[in-house]
C-alpha cells in the first residue's frame, strides 16, 4: 500500500502572523492535531521528522504519520503524510531506521531501505500490535509490509517499538512498552520481521501512569569513549514533577539482552498516608444511592474500572469508582451528594483524570457556593488529595462532581471521599526526570545522524495544548531539538541537555532586554538561587542550585536550561498580546545578561 496523499507546503509568514500563538521557531503542523514525534532519522542530507497526526481535526483521532524534512534541524518543509490509517487500523508511534545491510530484504537496486517500525491500533477490539513499512525513495512513499503484524501479543496496551542495530550481537534490538504493566520488553530480530523476546525491565521508578514511548541508547560519560553507559527513557502519563505527564530515565548497563539500572538511578517509593475517618462515599454500590446525577456522563451507577477506549484506570479502592468516560470524553453532567455536616478538619479523597479547573472537577458547596475545588492531573491514576475545612466545621455542605468538558481529558475519576482529622498524602515515587516542566513528553532521538556527527539529538512533544485559543487552527508543537550527554555527578551519572548549536543561526544582533522584551527571544544570564522570574507571564523560580540560565521564549512556550542543562523546564504559555517576555521583580541578582531576538523559521 502506497501512502502519498497530502500536498507539500511551507508555512507562510502571513499565516503565522495572523495566529498570535503560532510558534516562531518550534515545529508545528499547518493545521489539526499533532502529538508524539516518530521516525526520527537522517538520510541523504535530510533530517526526517514524522509525528502522530490527525488529518481531519484538532483533537486526537485517525492517527497517521505526518512528515517533514530539514537540512539543519531548524527550518522544516512539510511533506505528504507518510503512513495513513486504513482497514480500521490507526498508525501509532514508533521509529524509523536505515537498514544498511538490507537484513529485511526490503531494499532495491543495492540501496538500503528506510524501515518504519510502528504500532498498529485496531479500533474494533482496541488491540495494539507491531508492524513494519518501508520506503525506497527517501520516505516520499511507503509500502506497508504484507506480513504485518510482526508481533502480536493479543494485548490492548503493547506499543511504541524502537529498533536499533546492535553490532556486538549482529542483530536488531527492539524495545517496546507493556504500558499497563510498567515494563519495557526487549526483543532480538535478525531482519526486523521475526522477533524473539529476551527480557523485561520494570516495574521501576515511577509507576504513577502508563509507560509509553521508550527510547534506549548508549552514551559516553563525560565524553570518555572508554566509559559508556546505556540510558532508558520512558514517558509516563502521570506523576511527573509538575503533577502531570513526563519522562523518567534510568542509567545502567546492557549486555545485549538485559538492561540493569544503576542503583543510584532507582529509588524506593513511599506509601500513601490515609488517616482513618468517616466515609462519605466509597462508590461500591450498584447505583449512586442518594446522590443525584444529571446529564449522561455518570450513568446509572459507579464504574467497575476503565471503559472501552480508555487507558487503564488505577489507584481507586475496592471495586467501583466515579468515572465519567462512560461514553468517551463527549458526555457531560454532574453528580451531587446529599447534604452532610462538616464534622472534621479535612475532607480526603481520591481523584484523577482531567485537570480542567471548573469543568472536570470536584467541588465542595456551602450555601450553594463553591468553597473548595480539586481536579485530576490529566492521567488515569487516582491519587490522594485533601481539603482543609476546619473553618467550615459544623456547616452543612454538599459535594458536586462536575464533567462539563468534551475535549481531551474531558472526564473525571473520583473515589473514597471521607471526613478525617488529618490530611491524606499521596504516595511518592522518586525518579530521575528528563524535564521538570509540565509540557515535555514522548521524546525520542534520531536513529541516524550525519557521518561524523556523534551527537544524540532528541525532540519532544509540548503536549498540554488547551481548547479554545483564539486564532489557533492546530494543536501541538515540538520542542527545540536538544543534545543529550552523560556526566558524572556526586549523585551518580546523570543526563544533561543542551539546545542544538544550529539554533544560533536564528539569532539577530544582541540587544538590551528593554529593547527586545518580546517573543521570540533567547537570553542567557547568571542568577542567584531562588530568584523569581515571569516568562511569558508564567512564574519561574530558579532552583536552589541555579547559577546560570539559558532561556528560549517563543510565542506560546518557554524552555529553561539550568546550569548548562543540569535540569530543564519546559512549559506552554499563552500570554495576552503585548505581554513582556521576561519580568524580573528583583533584578539585583541578575548578572551578565545576553539577549538575542530570534528570527522565525517560517517563510
Amino acid at each position: 500500500m502506497i501512502a502519498k496523499v497530502a500536498p507539500i507546503f511551507l508555512l507562510a509568514a502571513a499565516v503565522v502572523s495572523a495566529q498570535p500563538y503560532r510558534p516562531a521557531f518550534h515545529f508545528t503542523p499547518e493545521k489539526n492535531w499533532m502529538n508524539d514525534p516518530n521516525g526520527l532519522v537522517f538520510y541523504e542530507g535530510e533530517y526526517h521528522l514524522h509525528y502522530q497526526y490527525n488529518p481531519f481535526g484538532e483533537h486526537w483521532g485517525h492517527m497517521t504519520w505526518g512528515h517533514a524534512v530539514s537540512s539543519d534541524l531548524v527550518h522544516w518543509q512539510h511533506l505528504p503524510y507518510a503512513l495513513t490509517e486504513g482497514d480500521g487500523v490507526m498508525i501509532f508511534s514508533g521509529n524509523a531506521v536505515i537498514d544498511w545491510n538490507n537484513t529485511s530484504g526490503f531494499g532495491q537496486n543495492g540501496q538500503p531501505p528506510m524501515v518504519a517500525i510502528y504500532t498498529g491500533f485496531r479500533e474494533s477490539d482496541q488491540r495494539q500490535y507491531q508492524c513494519l513499512a518501508y520506503s525506497n525513495d527517501r520516505a516520499r512513499s511507503w509500502v506497508k509490509y504484507s506480513g504485518n503484524p510482526v508481533m502480536d501479543l493479543g494485548m490492548t496496551e503493547f506499543r511504541d517499538p524502537r529498533a536499533q542495530w546492535y553490532e556486538p550481537a549482529h542483530c536488531w534490538v527492539i524495545t517496546t512498552a507493556l504500558s499497563a504493566e510498567h515494563k519495557v520488553r526487549i526483543y532480538h530480530s535478525p531482519d526486523l520481521k521475526h522477533w524473539t523476546e529476551v527480557s523485561d525491565f520494570g516495574p521501576a521508578g515511577s509507576t504513577a501512569g502508563v509507560w509509553e514511548c521508550p527510547d534506549f541508547f548508549e552514551l559516553p560519560v563525560d565524553g570518555d569513549a572508554h566509559h559508556k553507559k546505556w540510558v532508558l527513557m520512558v514517558s509516563i502519563s502521570g506523576g511527573a514533577p509538575a503533577g502531570q505527564s513526563g519522562i523518567q530515565y534510568f542509567v545502567g548497563d546492557f549486555d545485549g539482552s538485559h538492561f540493569v539500572a544503576d542503583a543510584d538511578s532507582v529509588f524506593a517509593p513511599t506509601a500513601p498516608v490515609v488517616p482513618a475517618g468517616r466515609m462519605l462515599a466509597d462508590f461500591e454500590g450498584a447505583d449512586y444511592g442518594a446522590w443525584q446525577a444529571t446529564g449522561t456522563a455518570f450513568g446509572s451507577g459507579p464504574a467497575p474500572g476503565a471503559f472501552p477506549g480508555q487507558n487503564p484506570v488505577a489507584g481507586y479502592r475496592g471495586h467501583g469508582l466515579v468515572n465519567t468516560f462512560l461514553n468517551g470524553d463527549g458526555s457531560t453532567g454532574t453528580l451531587t451528594s446529599p447534604a452532610f455536616t462538616v464534622t472534621n478538619d479535612y475532607i480526603n479523597f481520591l481523584i484523577g483524570a482531567g485537570s480542567h479547573a471548573g469543568v472536570t472537577c470536584m467541588n465542595l458547596l456551602v450555601d450553594g457556593q463553591i468553597v473548595r475545588t480539586a481536579t485530576g492531573h490529566d492521567n488515569e491514576l487516582l491519587t490522594w488529595d485533601s481539603w482543609d475545612v476546619h473553618a467550615l466545621r459544623n456547616r452543612t455542605a454538599r459535594i458536586q462532581i462536575v464533567d462539563e468538558d468534551t475535549g481531551g481529558w474531558g472526564h473525571i475519576n473520583v473515589d473514597d471521599i471521607m471526613l478525617a482529622d488529618a490530611p491524606a498524602r499521596p504516595s511518592a515515587q522518586p525518579a530521575l526526570w528528563v524535564d521538570q516542566g509540565a509540557d515535555f513528553y514522548a521524546a525520542t532521538s534520531y536513529s541516524e545522524m550525519p557521518k561524523g556527527d556523534h551527537r544524540r539529538v532528541f525532540i519532544g512533544w509540548l503536549n498540554h495544548w488547551p481548547d479554545g485559543l483564539p486564532g489557533v487552527t492546530w494543536r501541538g508543537s515540538m520542542s527545540i531539538p536538544r543534545v543529550l550527554t552523560l556526566r558524572q555527578t556526586p549523585a551518580g551519572v546523570r543526563l544533561f541537555q543542551a539546545p542544538i548549536a544550529e539554533l544560533k543561526s536564528l539569532r539577530l544582533p544582541a540587544r538590551p532586554l528593554s529593547a527586545a522584551n518580546h517573543a521570540p527571544l533567547e537570553f542567557a544570564l547568571d542568577v542567584q538561587p531562588g530568584q523569581n522570574f515571569k516568562f511569558n507571564g508564567k512564574t519561574f523560580a530558579a532552583p536552589a542550585s541555579a547559577r546560570h540560565l539559558q532561556v528560549f521564549i517563543d510565542t506560546s512556550s518557554v524552555e529553561v536550561f539550568v546550569n548548562d542543562g543540569e535540569s530543564v523546564y519546559t512549559d506552554l504559555t499563552f500570554p495576552p498580546a503585548a505581554a513582556p517576555a521576561v519580568e524580573c521583580p528583583d533584578s539585583s541578582g541578575v548578572q551578565k545578561m545576553e539577549v538575542w531576538p530570534l528570527q522565525s523559521i517560517w517563510k
